[in-house]
């Protein structure tokens, strides 16, 4: 859903009981080039309650990449071996606010519109350096490629919420409808000049120029029911709408040295319109017999996708109608109620997305090109979990241990096929394979102290990928953890880390990752009103995304890496008064007169 970047804040105020105002004020940077500030408010009067909230941010961050490919065909250029060297910059500034209202009817019925508007900018850069060798890993060329975007883009949102209470405690009904619109146009340039081993006159450079208008109106309808069944049971049922169409138009123009003049490519270029209604309803049961409980449910969804490639005269017109039950089941063991049991089973669906279906030829990188697929059915997964827990209460410590199967049919993923010709690999999303996993999670968490915590999580995990031409499969395991330490003086640090095995993919793995971060905070004034915080994200600067990819054609490794080792600066300032009388009027007090004086008695009158 479209939404702006920044938060808000509505603090719901109990009518009569927390009339008043509350302000926040929230300004941070970090030494990677990030600067950030925010103001969020509300003010609860008695049957109204205004909110607010303003923010802006601006970003300079860079970044590396780095690729090795060996061809095990020769293309027509006798290219065996390939590497590409890479550093990108991203700047990015945005600012948007969301404001709002609500109106407390009566005690049962709560009305509540806002609107949020919000406006980006960004320009990027990458430089690219390319290397062609033959079999001998003697260089054949190599090039230099510089990529350049401007990119705007507008959000705003309108909603609208209703909110209804029973006599009857817990019972409640909420309906909610939103329309969000968001436009973005960008303007990018590719130039690639390219020198051959051997010859000292440069050949002309490739100069692409691009255009791209995008346009998203989505509407989303929801309407929830929740009433309470005898002593423990519960029943929820609701249904939702949501309506999304894109408008896509992308204009690539090649340089023609011989015409001194861009000219529109038709294998590049893209218009493209797209659908997507989606219409859902559900509903759970929960109750309890005895240590036993359970709850029940059932989701149906009914899906259309449409889009139409006028460029390529190609469409997407997929209807499909899914049925997700779910069954939960709790148990606490009768001597000891602070140890439970829970089975649950659950189905899920990953619907393709507007990129992955677009027909579109991303060719920001010469050597992978990158498209989508029309043909992109959904995934269908289904998962099964086994857990026990124990919580002891006179230490505050908890253990939870589980046990998991999941399985996911027409596994969307991406794929890279190599042109034995040309030498470009071109990446598409497919409905791979039938994805398996089974695994187990142990976690603990330990108060040694009152000032001092330790949590951690260790997961093993069994993963397959298996179709008609592919097959892989693997054991991977993670580790989690942190530490906190709450120290005198209102002053708190906690340590964190985790590590993560090598995991598969369809084509390979995606590398080991591993890293550390460390936070402190302070809290200041009586009221706790001023907190400065100092975090230093990925210690040992060891946070990267590499991959290796093995083929009949091809054997790749990449590595990429971005500003992860930094420090960052916060601080909050929070103010504000809660008075039930705060914006009643307060009357005039009167001076008292003297009262007259009372004629003696036997005096004369006038």
């Amino acid at each position: 859903e479209a939404n702006g970047s920044g938060g808000i804040i509505n603090i719901v105020l109990k009518k009569d009981k927390a009339i008043g105002y509350n302000v926040m004020f929230n300004l941070g940077g970090a030494t990677r080039g990030e600067g950030y500030g925010s103001v969020n408010a509300n003010m609860r009067m008695k049957r109204l309650n205004f909110f607010g909230n303003y923010n802006t941010r601006y970003s300079d961050t860079h970044g590396s990449g780095y690729s090795y490919r060996q061809n095990l065909v020769g293309d027509s250029s006798n290219t065996w071996f390939f590497s590409q060297d890479s550093k990108n910059e991203n700047r990015n500034y945005n600012n948007g606010g969301h404001f709002g209202m609500d109106f407390y009817m009566d005690d049962h019925n709560t009305f509540t519109i806002s609107e949020g508007l919000n406006y980006n900018h960004s320009r990027n850069g990458d430089h690219i350096f390319l290397d062609y060798l033959d079999q001998k890993q003697e260089i054949l060329r190599n090039g230099e490629r510089n990529n350049s975007s401007n990119n705007h883009s507008n959000n705003n949102n309108t909603n609208f919420n209703y909110k209804h209470t029973f006599d009857k405690p817990n019972q409640e009904l909420t309906a909610y409808v939103s329309y969000s619109k968001n436009g973005s146009n960008n303007v990018s340039d590719y130039n690639t000049q390219y020198r051959y081993t051997g010859v000292d006159t440069l050949p002309n450079a490739d100069m692409q120029n691009n255009r791209s208008n995008n346009g998203n109106r989505f509407w989303n309808m929801q309407s929830d029911y929740t009433s309470p069944i005898g002593k423990k049971g519960k029943l929820e049922a609701g249904v939702k709408a949501t309506m999304r169409h894109i408008d896509n138009d992308y204009i690539a123009s090649l340089y023609d040295w011989s015409l001194k003049d861009y000219e529109i490519s038709t294998r590049l270029s893209n218009k493209y319109n797209y659908d997507e209604d989606i219409v859902a309803g559900y509903f759970n049961f929960a109750n309890a017999i005895g240590n036993l409980g359970y709850q029940v449910g059932v989701r149906a969804e009914q899906s259309h996708l449409k889009g139409y490639s006028f460029t390529t005269a190609t469409k997407v017109n997929n209807h499909f109608f899914n049925l997700f039950p779910s069954i939960f089941l709790k148990y606490n063991l009768p001597k000891n109620q602070n140890q439970s049991l829970v089975i649950n089973y659950s189905t899920r669906i990953d619907r393709p997305n507007f990129d992955e279906l677009l027909p579109y030829i991303n060719n920001s990188d010469p050597q992978n090109i990158r498209t989508g697929n029309p043909e992109l059915q959904p995934s269908l997964s289904h998962k099964v979990e086994l857990s026990y827990s124990v919580y002891y209460p006179q230490t505050n410590n908890y253990f939870s241990t589980s046990t998991y199967y999941d399985q996911s049919n027409d596994d969307i993923d991406r794929i890279s096929t190599l042109d034995t010709i040309t030498g470009v690999t071109t990446t598409m999303p497919m409905n791979l394979a039938t994805q398996q996993k089974v695994g187990a999670n142990l976690s603990y968490s330990l108060h040694l102290n009152k000032w001092w915590k330790i949590w951690a999580n260790v997961n093993a995990e069994y993963n397959k990928l298996s179709s008609a031409r592919i097959n892989n499969e693997n054991i991977s395991y993670g580790l989690n953890g942190n530490t906190q330490f709450r120290l005198p003086g209102r002053f708190s640090i906690e340590l964190g880390g985790h590590v993560r095995s090598p995991r598969i993919q369809p084509q390979g793995t995606f590398k080991a990752m591993n890293g550390m971060d460390l936070g402190m905070r302070k809290e200041f004034l009586k009221t706790r009103a001023l907190v400065v915080s100092v975090n230093i994200s990925d210690i040992l600067n060891t946070q990267q995304f590499s991959s290796h990819y093995e083929t009949s054609t091809f054997i790749q490794d990449y590595d990429r890496k971005r500003a992860t080792r930094f420090l960052r600066l916060n601080v909050r300032y929070r103010f504000g008064k809660m008075d039930p009388n705060l914006f009643k009027k307060k009357k005039p007090v009167e001076e008292e007169q003297p009262e007259e004086e009372k004629p003696r008695e036997g005096a004369g009158r006038l």
